[in-house]
């Protein structure tokens, strides 16, 4: 073909769409210069058949740097399906990586942690209030050591990819933890808590509010703000905010 033509069908092409051209009159007169016997191959250096699926193009890899690197190399290039096909094998794009079976499984729920959700969920009914505080809104203030064992555990499966089995299965209501605040900060405000709640901690409880709910350390002993000091930096960690509200519920009484 000569230069002037391959110029020509390159400029051409890029105003006809990858899968069907607006004017097939002027496609056809540029394609009857095409060599049709020739195989032809897309920008990842693969062969293509040079029709459009019955289904329509569902991905389009037509690029216009392509054909005119194809035509400048003294090459073909047309139309080729969803793609520009070129008569040389010039590989322009590296081709997307296909995942194994074992790349595609490391997204989804495990096996043995959909095990351990059910597990959880069928001894949930005689430890309720543990499981869903703890599980689903990061409060394991009312859980035996071993309960806090098992919840920390299916908490960290949620973290991977098992959150929206791990809320479909054990927190019915939804979850209130981003499941982003770590375990030594949960329990390090879990204990704060409890230790506010407490009735016999009326003015430790008083300093809790003035110091963490009004910014204010009106009222507050040495010590009472060295107890506090952990609980203000855990406060501050990703995803531990939601706890801020529990702790500023308590009565300041």
């Amino acid at each position: 073909m000569p230069t002037w033509a391959r110029i020509l069908f390159a400029s051409a092409l890029i105003i006809l769409p990858a899968c069907r051209a607006t004017n097939p009159a002027r496609e056809a007169e540029i394609e009857s210069a095409v060599d049709e016997d020739k195989p032809w191959f897309d920008l990842y250096g693969d062969r293509v058949e040079c029709e459009v699926p019955k289904g329509g193009c569902t991905e389009n890899t037509y690029s216009k740097e392509f054909v005119d690197l194809c035509v400048a190399k003294g090459f073909q290039a047309k139309t080729c399906g969803c793609t520009a096909g070129c008569s040389g094998k010039l590989v322009t794009k590296e081709k997307p990586k296909v995942k194994t079976a074992e790349e595609a499984a490391a997204g989804k729920c495990a096996p043995a942690d959909v095990a351990a959700i059910g597990q959880a969920a069928a001894a949930q009914g005689a430890t309720k209030r543990c499981y869903f505080d703890a599980i689903c809104n990061g409060d394991p203030t009312d859980c035996t050591d071993a309960e806090r064992k098992t919840t920390s555990q299916i908490r960290t499966i949620a973290r991977g990819y098992c959150k929206d089995s791990v809320a479909a299965t054990l927190c019915p209501t939804g979850m209130k933890d981003t499941l982003d605040c770590g375990d030594a900060d949960i329990a390090t405000l879990g204990a704060l808590y409890a230790k506010a709640f407490d009735k016999t901690q009326a003015a430790f409880r008083r300093c809790v509010r003035e110091d963490l709910c009004n910014k204010s350390t009106h009222g507050c002993t040495d010590a009472d703000k060295k107890a506090l000091a952990p609980a203000s930096k855990a406060l501050e960690q990703k995803g531990c905010g939601y706890w801020l509200a529990s702790i500023c519920s308590i009565d300041g009484k």
